[in-house]
């Protein structure tokens, strides 16, 4: 059987594999890169579709970074909430008469217990999360509380009373 060029077109062949093996080439690219071309001239008619979908995924990331600092806020709140509930308790549970000190009431510890928890409050309502401070209002790029000792005693440097302010006790009704 004699086979000649008719039959097997040797040119046809030869072309058929040549871009056979330019499309492997492209693959083995595509593959290695992961990436469907390499600049956006090569896209073609995905082109537009390509871009669309970039766009949604893009939004989607937003509003994923959006609920996750939202989720993390609330989180601080409820967290803060939470520990105010605490503190009132222990606080009420404290000044309750109980089976020590003057009257069942430890007056020994109070005090520091008390200005202690008034630290801790001070302290919730300061806290910044992600950059913002929670407890401010509208103004949630300065701390809305000076600390806590400024609170008690005031900005000035010396807060006593000068030797001539004396407090006559009759006076007083």
């Amino acid at each position: 059987m004699i086979v000649n060029k008719s039959m097997y077109p040797l040119q046809t062949g030869f072309a058929a594999i040549s871009r056979m093996q330019e499309a492997l080439g492209t693959l083995q690219k595509q593959l290695g890169s992961g990436q469907k071309a390499s600049n956006l001239s090569e896209m073609g008619r995905d082109l537009p579709m390509s871009l669309s979908v970039r766009a949604r995924l893009s939004k989607i990331e937003g509003y994923s970074a959006n609920i996750d600092t939202v989720n993390l806020r609330l989180s601080f709140l409820d967290n803060s909430m939470s520990r105010f509930d605490a503190i009132e308790g222990e606080a009420r549970s404290a000044a309750i008469v109980g089976q020590y000190g003057t009257d069942g009431i430890n007056l020994a510890t109070g005090p520091g217990l008390s200005t202690a928890r008034f630290d801790e409050i001070v302290t919730m309502l300061n806290e910044q999360v992600a950059g913002r401070y929670l407890f401010g209002g509208k103004a949630t790029d300065k701390a809305p509380l000076p600390d806590s000792t400024t609170l008690l005693n005031g900005a000035g440097e010396s807060l006593a009373l000068p030797a001539s302010a004396t407090c006559d006790r009759t006076l007083m009704v």
